[in-house]
């Protein structure tokens, strides 16, 4: 039986347990990046302003495009 690995926040950068009866975090396939509990629930509106340069800066480490700001202006979660 496998068990939780230790992920980093791509926003904040917290280390929390993720998998096997423990999600501290959320994975977000789109942007292929993991995501705290805390950034995960106080970013559900969008990519908050300061965190948008590092934001910006994962998805070009993985070639992935800036999609679309929302209706706030800001990045979709």
């Amino acid at each position: 039986m496998g068990k939780a690995v230790i992920e980093q926040c791509v926003l904040c950068g917290t280390s929390f347990k993720y998998g096997v009866k423990q999600y501290d975090g959320q994975y977000l396939p789109h942007y292929e990046m993991f995501l705290c509990e805390g950034c995960y629930r106080s970013n559900q509106g969008g990519i908050a302003f300061f965190f948008e340069k590092k934001f910006v800066l994962h998805l070009e480490s993985k070639g992935i495009s800036k999609p679309e700001r929302n209706s706030n202006g800001i990045y979709p979660r």
